[in-house]
């Protein structure tokens, strides 16, 4: 019974540790991130950060790969799935929409880090990373092969859709300063409304002119 109960007591330390660290790393980034106030926002000794993630790096990792695990498991049926690679695109877009927009962030920490040169990604983080580019690039290369898709440079690709929707998340604060202060060019368009016309930009500027693909 102890050591169940003991058990209990160390996963919801370390859940309280990771659920602390993704909202400190994400205000402060790495460098800026003090283990006391993430421990202070958890509950717990600062000590417990050493003991259950051998420290700031340690746990730092723990929380992307934690935060990146539920759109890998989301993304990855769609590297290996069956069928027409536009509709494997567009069902990937609305994963990548539906993962930000519940974790904006875990969006956050990846662009400050990303900004710093990714000096604190480590290899284990890199590899599930870069599974999400993967997936981008096997689905264009279906796409070509099969005559549904033009031939785009599957890098730049990744970047301008994953970029797009992330700048959407990351600008809604500055957005709403905009239009407080009457300054803003137009009404910000809603986040459906964003992916949507994501969707339709890259559906329609990938699509091989064979009339089959009309809208998505």
């Amino acid at each position: 019974m102890g050591t169940l109960q003991g058990t209990r007591d160390a996963d919801k330390t370390k859940a309280a540790l990771l659920r602390a660290g993704r909202m400190v790393f994400a205000d402060r980034g790495f460098e800026g991130a003090r283990t006391q106030e993430i421990a202070d926002r958890a509950g717990v000794n600062k000590a417990m950060i050493s003991y259950y993630f051998d420290g700031k790096q340690g746990l730092f990792s723990e929380v992307l790969l934690d935060g990146l695990a539920e759109a890998i498991d989301a993304v990855g049926p769609l590297h290996l799935a069956e069928g027409a690679a536009p509709d494997r695109l567009s069902e990937f877009i609305s994963t990548m929409a539906r993962f930000l927009r519940a974790n904006p962030d875990v969006a956050r920490i990846l662009v400050r880090e990303q900004m710093g040169g990714a000096r604190h990604i480590d290899a284990k983080v890199r590899k599930r990373f870069f599974d999400f580019f993967r997936t981008t690039q096997e689905i264009l290369g279906e796409g070509l092969t099969s005559g549904r898709l033009r031939e785009v440079d599957a890098h730049s690709t990744h970047l301008i859709l994953v970029g797009s929707l992330v700048y959407y998340l990351l600008t809604e604060p500055a957005r709403e300063t905009y239009a407080k202060h009457g300054d803003a060019p137009g009404d910000s368009p809603s986040w459906e409304t964003h992916v949507e016309n994501v969707r339709e930009l890259f559906m329609r500027g990938l699509a091989v002119d064979d009339g089959s693909l009309t809208r998505f």
